[in-house]
């Protein structure tokens, strides 16, 4: 074996446990980042079904949202129609009620007594 300032030196036996070591160190290097991949794979995997997930309920919830503004849209139009219909029977009351206020001759008090004692004694006459 050969000697350095006396002290033997065994290269070949160092170097076959260093290539050992580097061996087993690239080969945990190795497994350390097939896991760290795979650990970033399901992370991943679970973050996509997270948002699907998130998606479905927003999805969900502008289907229910949509549903009661076509409930609303269509009891708006409804109490509309409702609305017109009222306005114009009230319109048409109230011309109405004018033409009748308008009409009718207004006489004085007197004189609507004395028209209807008339229409009294004569109707009593055609009966009799």
């Amino acid at each position: 074996m050969p000697t350095v300032n006396g002290k033997l030196i065994t290269q070949g036996h160092d170097c076959l446990e260093t290539l050992d070591t580097l061996k087993q160190k690239t080969t945990n290097t190795i497994q350390n980042v097939q896991t760290l991949e795979a650990q970033m794979m399901n992370l991943s995997q679970q973050q996509e079904q997270k948002y699907a997930q998130e998606l479905n309920t927003i999805k969900n919830h502008l289907n229910q949202l949509d549903k009661r503004c076509i409930l609303l849209e269509e009891s708006i139009s409804r109490q509309f129609v409702q609305f017109i219909i009222v306005s114009i029977c009230s319109s048409i009351f109230g011309l109405f009620c004018l033409w009748y206020w308008f009409g009718t001759p207004h006489k004085p008090k007197s004189q609507t007594q004395v028209g209807i004692l008339y229409i009294t004694k004569n109707f009593k006459l055609s009966i009799s």
